[in-house]
């Protein structure tokens, strides 16, 4: 397979100020009220909300950077566990049409590429139709902004589904209405960018407020070179809404092409443009963390306590933002690396000479989380044991996911779960980790004895031209940044990773929050910024909260939940405001651009910001009530701060920094402006999949971990 010069590129943003994100229901328990009918055939456990555009359309350019008529889109990120995203989606819907935005990270840009998008809508048993979209034609790419040509885009109408067989699709000419873009950068990392639209009315005929099927799959193709790898090493990286249903067969007469490969319709999800739907509930990776300095750091003779924040952005039959009831979150622990299925483990809670009935629960219990706000759940502490210690000395670094729940049928989430993958590190020389890699849970590809794992590596946030140096003991070089892993069935393979970054300069300035920050004796710590910067702020320590007969209450920058010991006094008389709940984050690391009159976030252990325009302070102080800070004792909170203008290659790694945070809310990830390593894995399925006639190896997304450098040389 050669590849194709040129390509365009695609840039992300989230939120709006009432919050984006692609809306997918991952629980299976509980239907919304105010949700529409479900439709024929839908797996009824994933559902996705179209947020409506606004005063503007978006431009269909193949670009999101600058365009405001994606402010508010939802969307979805293809991938979990890093902080910089190879693929993801955004989706917004216009009176007439549907917008889909898509952006993926590649090798190469080739004649193979494929995005497909299906659409059922809900009429009738055979109303399947989908669209192929090739952004790029054998032997050219369309220059920046030029429309697709029709060849490009191929249509099926009417699809019918048999199980022995795979779809039968008519082959007909694309509809009027639909339309597509590309982009492409070739900068500091490949990427290309789609932007389409798909009209509601005929063919599609999608409903207005009722559910419609969908199905998204986007393709990357490679072309492998490794001499000791496997001969199907022309490989098919696919990402799918819903997860983790790719094109492809062991046969390939039947299912592996992707004219008739598509997953059965039991397996597509379910789609609304309903203006009264709310996204609802959403987690991110950098929502999760743990007490110790290090936030996916375990500690082996000191409690461990575990913290998620997740985010609401629900709406009622009106359309009228409204609290999330009654959240609940699972946390589950593995060791670092890429975990397999049958990993993970719940976190026990309490311990040696804990009182249990005083510990956090694993669930954690109800929470309501207010409009467009968060909540801290917890789980813990769990002290080890003498065993478990022994069993967690060799893996401190861990990896943390939380499943978030409800019992309330009014509850909509945007996604159910996420896990923290990343290791922020120290160094003044090369620094050396390890990673797991389980195949526990996984079945076996047909004809091999062993899984295998393509495994890729990219830098991130350094300057273009400084070259990052990794050494990887434990698997077969394919190329530059790839590599081959085979690992035995049902068991797992430890590799080592040795890492040179670059010998940047990371500007930091240090700040000390003491306890009582925030109350009347003690001012807000004052940060000077500058509009469009990029800021990460990044915590450790604790302090007393409470005095007790049993001992004072401790809390690290995450807070604690004192909802039972403040029953009487409520939410009043909190730094932050009533409907954020504030009494479940007392003690929490908290920040404002304007001395809390009306903006307000949570920074908990470690967060990275875009400083609005006119904003020339960031100001840190400690949430509690006035009879509460007088309580505090303890040293407080030491905070690293990194305020850095706004470098293009930051933007490169992480398109959301090119959003205005005035006008969306913006889920930066962490350490944006830091410098970034990153491991992706993908398995091999044994699936093969046909694209203009050439065969690939099915691979699917596995995970990823890395590391967040936070001082070089100092």
């Amino acid at each position: 397979m050669k590849a194709q010069p040129g390509r365009r590129f695609l840039r992300y943003i989230v939120a709006a100020s009432t919050l984006v994100l692609l809306a997918l229901l991952l629980s299976s328990s509980g239907c919304p009220p105010t949700s529409p009918g479900s439709p024929v055939a839908q797996d009824p456990n994933y559902r996705f909300f179209f947020r409506h555009v606004g005063a503007t359309a978006p431009v269909l350019d193949g670009l999101m950077t600058g365009d405001g008529g994606w402010t508010g889109s939802s969307r979805f990120n293809f991938e979990d566990g890093g902080t910089v995203y190879a693929a993801f989606m955004h989706c917004i819907a216009e009176p007439d049409s549907l917008c889909f935005y898509f952006e993926v990270e590649d090798m190469s840009f080739n004649s193979e590429d494929v995005i497909v998008i299906g659409i059922h809508s809900g009429a009738g048993t055979n109303d399947y139709q989908r669209l192929h979209i090739y952004p790029f034609t054998t032997g050219s790419a369309p220059a920046n902004g030029s429309d697709l040509s029709p060849s490009s885009i191929e249509y099926y109408d009417q699809g019918t589904y048999s199980s022995s067989t795979g779809w039968s699709f008519h082959s007909a000419a694309v509809p009027a209405g639909v339309r597509a873009r590309v982009a492409t950068a070739t900068g500091a990392y490949l990427k290309w960018s789609v932007e389409v639209k798909i009209p509601v009315g005929a063919p599609f005929n999608i409903p207005a407020s009722d559910y419609f099927g969908m199905y998204v799959d986007v393709a990357r193709t490679d072309d492998i070179d490794h001499p000791t790898g496997p001969a199907d090493a022309i490989v098919a990286i696919q990402w799918t809404w819903p997860p983790e249903r790719i094109i492809g067969s062991a046969d390939e007469d039947i299912y592996g092409y992707v004219e008739s490969g598509t997953p059965a319709p039991t397996l597509w999800g379910n789609a609304s443009r309903a203006t009264t739907i709310g996204n609802g509930v959403f987690i991110m990776s950098s929502d999760i963390s743990t007490n110790q300095d290090d936030p996916s750091k375990i500690s082996l003779n000191q409690d461990n306590i575990f913290t998620a924040t997740p985010h609401n952005n629900s709406a009622n039959a009106s359309g009228t933002l409204t609290t999330a009831t009654d959240v609940k979150a699972t946390f589950k622990i593995a060791n670092f690396g890429l975990p397999s299925p049958s990993a993970w483990a719940l976190i026990p809670t309490g311990g040696p000479g804990v009182d249990l009935a005083t510990v956090d629960p694993n669930p954690t219990a109800g929470a309501d989380i207010p409009p467009t706000g968060t909540v801290s759940l917890s789980a813990g502490p769990w002290h080890l044991s003498v065993a478990e210690a022994a069993t967690y000395a060799a893996n401190l670094h861990q990896c943390v996911k939380v499943e978030l729940s409800y019992t309330d049928a009014s509850t909509v989430f945007f996604n159910s779960y996420a896990y923290r993958n990343m290791d922020f590190v120290t160094t003044s020389s090369p620094f050396e980790r390890t990673a797991q890699v389980g195949t526990r849970g996984y079945k076996l590809a047909p004809k091999k004895d062993q899984h295998e794992f393509i495994l890729m590596e990219t830098a991130y946030n350094t300057p273009p031209g400084l070259a990052w140096k990794s050494k990887l003991t434990g698997f077969t070089t394919q190329g530059k940044g790839s590599y081959l892993l085979r690992v035995p069935h049902e068991q797992d393979s430890r590799l080592s990773t040795t890492i040179t970054p670059p010998a940047v300069k990371i500007r930091s300035t240090f700040v000390s929050v003491p306890p009582g920050t925030g109350g009347g004796r003690k001012a807000f710590i004052r940060i000077p910024v500058e509009s469009d910067q990029v800021v990460t702020l990044i915590a450790e320590g604790s302090m007393q909260l409470r005095k007790s007969e049993k001992g004072p209450l401790i809390s690290g920058p995450n807070g604690r939940d004192l909802t039972a010991n403040d029953k009487e006094r409520g939410t009043k008389g909190y730094l932050i405001p009533d409907q954020s709940v504030p009494q479940r984050m007392v003690g929490a690391l908290v920040g404002t651009w304007d001395g809390f009159k009306e903006s307000f976030f949570v920074v908990g252990q470690a967060r990275s910001l875009k400083v609005p325009k006119g904003a020339s302070a960031l100001s840190l102080a400690i949430n509690d009530h006035t009879a509460g800070y007088e309580q505090h004792g303890g040293k407080g909170f030491r905070v690293q701060v990194v305020a850095t203008p706004l470098e293009k290659y930051f933007v490169s790694a992480s398109s959301i920094l090119s959003r205005d945070p005035r006008a969306e809310y913006l889920p930066i990830p962490v350490g944006a402006n830091l410098p970034t390593w990153i491991m992706r894995g993908y398995r091999s399925t044994g699936k093969t999949i046909i694209i203009n006639k050439t065969k690939f190896n099915a691979l699917e997304y596995v995970g990823s971990f890395g590391y967040i450098v936070k001082s070089i040389g100092e």
